[in-house]
């Protein structure tokens, strides 16, 4: 069978076929070298070219400069320029092609791009030729990622790392922000925030801070609701304000950080290997727990350790201790809300090297406020949630 799209030729003469391999390279160049594409393509190439010590700085809303070491033995460089798109965080231009728009002197080391558009996001690359045989010969360049500039005010970014790392109650957020690598400063922030248990509540503005300042505090919120905030910078120029893009969104809830929950035993059976417990949520403003129902995620705890290593299964849950759902392990997720009660059943698979009657409690990893803890909690006590790294 043929293969589409693939034209056969014979020719009884080898050297005819040399003459049109190399006719089709030539015309191939060509076309290259009309429509202004350079030959070296933007993805990776099978050619390993030398790096370029090289910078970009944002000069004003429509410029930025390069700046560049030189190299040994280059006789001219090469300026090209990429406007990425993006799309769900997806770069659409990857394979795109640069194109250049400077050759320059072997001397020279700063080149100004003037005439961008205001915010938008840029890639560059610079190459770098030395003469071999008296031909120009590609030998330096930049990746196709080392150089990339914002034209216009620079983004900004809530500065978040863990969960712990900032601070909230059931009467104020904080909010850490702070700018990206590339644009120009901003002088101003200004923050927006909407109610998210309100249906379709719009975004209010609710102050606007000094750039330096980097930090707020909202003490406006209202106990227990869920707030979703993004900022966005200025800068006045010639009597003008020129904003940047919007950050992206940041939701937070005002409840406790740290969740205090409450442990009784309300049976349990050596000889059935079975326990049932009643877990509650000891405050309103508590936020949501999740209980994962895998395997090894409860476990049996001497004397409050919270490394022993006495796993239980889960076998079922209630919100009134009277009518009961079978846990999937697989699928089944947990919740519990600030304020509110859970019974739960399990059985300790590890029963050779602990009783229940001997243990002191349970341990439980959870997750709080959206992030990974641990409840390590006696029977008939309580216990605060404790952030856990499962790095």
């Amino acid at each position: 069978m043929k293969n589409k799209g693939v034209i056969r030729m014979k020719y009884s003469n080898t050297k005819k076929k040399i003459r049109l391999t190399s006719l089709l390279i030539s015309i191939l160049m060509i076309g290259s070298m009309i429509i202004g594409l350079d030959a070296v393509p933007s993805y990776a190439s099978t050619v390993r070219y030398k790096g370029i010590d090289a910078s970009v700085k944002t000069v004003d809303l429509n410029s930025v400069q390069l700046s560049w070491k030189p190299r040994k033995g280059v006789v001219k460089w090469k300026v090209q320029i990429k406007r990425p798109i993006y799309s769900n965080g997806r770069d659409l231009t990857m394979r795109k092609p640069f194109h250049t728009i400077a050759s320059l002197k072997k001397k020279t080391t700063k080149y100004t791009v003037r005439n961008l558009t205001t915010n938008s996001y840029y890639n560059f690359r610079i190459l770098g030729y030395t003469k071999r045989k008296g031909k120009l010969v590609l030998t330096y360049r930049t990746s196709d990622t080392q150089l990339y500039a914002l034209t216009g005010i620079s983004q900004p970014a809530f500065t978040y790392g863990d969960w712990y790392d900032y601070y909230y109650t059931p009467t104020e957020i904080e909010l850490m922000v702070d700018g990206h690598d590339v644009g120009i400063d901003p002088d101003y922030l200004q923050i927006y925030r909407k109610n998210l248990d309100i249906s379709g509540s719009a975004y209010q503005k609710i102050a606007t801070i000094k750039a330096s300042q980097n930090m707020y505090m909202d003490t406006s919120v209202e106990p227990g609701k869920t707030y979703r905030y993004k900022v966005r910078g200025y800068k006045v120029v010639n009597g003008k304000r020129v904003y940047s893009e919007f950050s992206r969104t940041e939701t937070i809830s005002a409840v406790n950080q740290t969740g205090t929950f409450s442990l009784k035993k309300i049976s349990s059976s050596d000889k059935k290997h079975t326990l049932e417990v009643k877990l509650t949520s000891d405050d309103k403003y508590n936020d949501d727990l999740r209980l994962m129902s895998n395997y090894y995620n409860f476990k049996l705890s001497i004397e409050n350790d919270p490394h022993s290593d006495h796993p239980l299964q889960l076998l079922s849950y209630s919100t009134d201790g009277m009518s009961w759902t079978d846990v999937n392990p697989s699928k089944t997720d947990i919740t519990l809300k600030g304020g509110d009660s859970i019974y739960l059943k399990l059985k300790n698979i590890d029963s050779n090297k602990l009783k229940i009657s001997d243990a002191a409690g349970l341990y439980m990893l959870i997750v709080y406020g959206g992030n990974y803890s641990y409840l390590t909690i006696p029977f008939d006590g309580s216990a605060k949630s404790e952030y856990t790294d499962l790095c």
